[in-house]
């Protein structure tokens, strides 16, 4: 799932993603057009090495908190089944 992640969004493939990059996925995957600035917090929480960039651990970790936030909204499916395409735009 990690993998499939890195492939679509890592556009510069530096191993890494950066704000731009972590912006895609998350309006990817929450189906929404949050904004840069109301991204930047959340962002800077889940960039715990304050690298700039995420990782593949912390974006495992990013993934696990926004899925338990939807398992406790009745009627939502897990984040990454449903909305995180691959670059074929087939569900992971």
């Amino acid at each position: 799932m990690i993998e499939a992640i890195w492939q679509k969004y890592d556009d510069d493939g530096n191993g890494t993603l950066d704000f731009q990059e972590t912006l895609k996925f998350v309006r990817d995957i929450i189906d929404e057009n949050i904004t840069a600035e109301a991204f930047q917090d959340v962002f800077e929480e889940f960039d715990t090495d304050n690298s700039g960039t995420i990782d593949k651990d912390e974006i495992a970790v990013f993934i696990s908190k926004i899925e338990h936030m939807f398992h406790e909204s009745p009627g939502k499916s897990t984040v990454v089944e449903h909305k995180a395409p691959n670059k074929n735009n087939e569900g992971l």
